[in-house]
């Protein structure tokens, strides 16, 4: 083989000559021509105004803490993606691989997730996480499989992304993989298998070694699709209910009144708004409520009630909310508009991202 391409070597290279122009018309011209350059750059795209900033821009993307929080979540996502795409890629492909009835069916059948659109896939998932789970964790009487909130949680919803990137991914990466395992010599195969090598074994010392340019590829190709898939998590500049001040505030840990409620009754949660600054001035305290466990999709929080306060320097005041099973409502499965038995949590803080937070049971 090897003296094959040094025989042939430029031809070869003639023939892959097309796609280098191509990759270099196409991104690095882009990247060396105008991404690089324009970096230096303090420029709005819109003026012919351009001032030159040095490393300006580099130092201030550096110092944002939302780059950082960025970069972090795509890292977290990315890896346990590329980790996991690849294992369960590569175990489908080992079986697939073997003498089974209908392996093409199943391989077709993983497959289609790369060749269906984002936005199916999105349904999909959806319908999976709020309707399949919970029917079949109830019918199999699994309460902690029915009772999870999927998208209820930042944590969760991060759980979701890895599940459905995965997903979306193992059957590319298994075609790979497949075609990989199709290259090793039987011979070879059988050799060891007369040696006593099988098993486990067979496939770390014989198998995987002469997989490595398979596995090199299928890295590749998924940490180049890893690290693009996501953005900053849930993170907007300004999240719902922000407001500026020309001082400060501290708002106690909420509390409630009592931990259970039945549908006739009511939860009264306090808190304790401080102005902590030199200026007199307004806040304006919101209550959000969660559904923790809810059959139908809703919202990670709703706003439920909100209480303006002003306070002059060093002064506070105590802020109550009063909840009822009105506040709890919302369009079931079924069609009816009610609340569902479970519990809650309630949010107290100056906008929504606030984690001031307490649970109750309605029963």
């Amino acid at each position: 083989m090897s003296s094959l391409y040094k025989k042939n070597k430029k031809f070869y290279l003639l023939l892959i000559l097309p796609a280098l122009l191509l990759y270099s018309f196409a991104m690095l011209a882009p990247l060396f021509g105008g991404t690089i350059p324009y970096s230096f750059l303090k420029w709005n795209l819109m003026s012919g105004k351009k001032a030159f900033v040095g490393f300006d821009n580099y130092v201030k993307l550096f110092s944002d803490a939302k780059f950082w929080t960025s970069f972090g979540f795509n890292l977290f996502v990315g890896a346990f993606t590329i980790i996991g795409s690849n294992v369960f890629g590569f175990i489908l492909a080992y079986f697939l691989n073997e003498n089974i009835k209908a392996k093409g069916v199943v391989r077709a059948m993983f497959f289609i997730p790369n060749i269906v659109s984002a936005v199916l896939v999105s349904f999909i998932w959806v319908f999976i996480f709020t309707n399949a789970m919970p029917a079949l964790g109830g019918a199999l009487g699994w309460d902690w499989l029915a009772n999870i909130s999927w998208f209820g949680t930042p944590s969760m919803a991060t759980v979701t992304i890895i599940v459905v990137s995965i997903w979306q991914n193992i059957g590319f990466l298994m075609i790979i993989y497949t075609a990989g395992l199709q290259t090793i010599p039987k011979d070879v195969m059988e050799s060891a298998e007369l040696d006593g090598c099988s098993g486990l074994k067979k496939v770390l010392k014989i198998e995987l070694p002469l997989l490595m340019p398979t596995v090199t590829i299928n890295l590749f190709v998924s940490i180049s699709g890893a690290f693009k898939s996501f953005d900053i998590p849930n993170a907007p500049l300004y999240p719902f209910g922000y407001g500026l001040s020309y001082t400060t505030f501290d708002i106690s840990a909420v509390t409630l009144d009592q931990n259970e409620m039945d549908k006739n009754g009511r939860i009264a949660a306090h808190v304790t708004v401080k102005n902590t600054g030199d200026t007199a001035g307004c806040d304006v305290v919101q209550l959000y409520i969660r559904d923790d466990y809810s059959d139908v999709v809703r919202p990670v929080r709703e706003l439920k009630g909100f209480r303006r306060v002003e306070l002059a320097p060093g002064k506070e005041q105590e802020v109550t909310f009063y909840i009822t099973e009105e506040d709890l409502r919302c369009y079931r499965l079924d069609g009816t508009f009610g609340s569902e038995p479970g519990t809650f949590t309630v949010f107290v803080g100056d906008s929504s991202t606030t984690e001031n937070s307490a649970v109750f049971t309605l029963k």
